[in-house]
């Protein structure tokens, strides 16, 4: 059964009855190690080796009320997968606008370097990006089946404007995030259709363990308000919408985005396909699950190379064949002398006798 994600907090005063209500920014991006290319003549050569991304962002909409926010990940994850990107969209006000579609003004105050307050064109403040101190303020602790990543809120935190915190979970293992279908007779075809399957729930709580939640009221789950997903995939993937229908579609522009992924991975050509989910009366949401299928082709290099060697060892088999039976029906000139030889030699024996 599919494991579901989840956000939490723990209230700074637990007798206040106070909630967290938040919005959560997901980009899941499928690409490759740039490390992982070679090129070949004038080229590049891409090879299979497929990295899945999480980027996670979080806006704490009553940041005054939570003394720690968490993300529970259903899957194992050591603390050096986790990478701020807090520290990137600090230096990069034009990011922090696409993330959120706004074309917000933005400034710095001195005594807090670390952070980024956006505005709005009448000088309102809008959100302040936080940078994550990963050796203090955030920890990586085994949880149930998964992983828990504790973000503390800083005293800085505790004033009205909103605080957005981003993260990246480098996944460990594909079959975390992406289920990979092939066809049966797929070793016979030289190319085939695949397919990779992406199952994603958020606050889904018969999908959660359930000793998360014991003893009860230690864990709180966070309400959503907006939730926005985004998956980037490369161009030549088709999407089949399954659960829900994708609210937009567009091409990468890499001249904006390739600092945000570390310069580790290839930009290769991608599409980033958008779901949207928010109540229409601006209620809250209780969980998401996201069902979405793609398709692609791509040469089944292994089976083409068989089919060679099967063709060449065919050939040289049926080349041996052909020729002793043409030696079988056109003797050569030498065993035509030796039949003539032998044929003197009893006409001699039958005269002498």
């Amino acid at each position: 059964m599919t494991q579901s994600y989840a956000v939490w907090y723990e209230p700074s005063d637990p007798a206040s009855g106070s909630s967290c209500s938040v919005d959560v920014h997901f980009n899941l991006w499928k690409t490759t190690l740039a490390s992982h290319q070679r090129k070949i003549g004038s080229k590049a050569k891409q090879s299979k080796h497929v990295k899945y991304l999480l980027d996670v962002g979080v806006l704490v909409n009553e940041i005054r009320s939570v003394k720690s926010l968490s993300f529970y990940c259903p899957y194992k994850l050591e603390k050096d997968l986790i990478f701020d990107l807090g520290t990137i969209l600090v230096q990069s006000p034009q990011l922090v606008n696409a993330i959120f579609n706004e074309s917000w003004d933005s400034r710095k105050e001195a005594e807090f370097p670390d952070e980024l307050l956006m505005t709005d064109s009448e000088g309102f403040d809008k959100v302040k990006v936080h940078s994550l101190d990963m050796a203090r303020s955030c920890s990586v602790v085994p949880i149930a089946e998964g992983s828990e990543i504790k973000i503390g809120m800083n005293e800085n935190s505790a004033q009205e404007v909103k605080s957005y915190y981003r993260f990246r979970i480098r996944i460990p293992k594909e079959e975390f995030v992406s289920k990979a279908y092939r066809p049966m007779d797929g070793f016979l075809q030289t190319a085939l259709t695949a397919s990779d399957v992406v199952d994603f729930r958020l606050n889904e709580r018969r999908n959660l363990p359930h000793s998360l939640f014991r003893p009860p009221g230690e864990r709180i789950l966070a309400t959503l308000m907006k939730v926005h997903f985004l998956m980037m995939r490369p161009l030549t993937e088709d999407l089949i919408p399954v659960s829900a229908p994708v609210s937009q579609s567009r091409q990468i522009e890499w001249g904006m985005w390739r600092d945000y992924l570390e310069g580790r991975y290839s930009d290769t050509e991608m599409v980033a396909y958008h779901w949207k989910y928010k109540d229409k009366d601006l209620n809250a949401i209780e969980s998401i699950n996201l069902l979405a299928k793609f398709r692609f082709r791509h040469v089944n290099i292994k089976t083409i190379m068989l089919y060679l060697i099967i063709a060449a060892i065919l050939g040289i088999g049926f080349s041996l064949v052909a020729s002793q039976f043409d030696r079988a029906l056109h003797p050569t000139d030498e065993s035509e002398s030796i039949i003539d030889h032998q044929e003197d030699l009893s006409r001699e024996n039958a005269a002498g006798e």
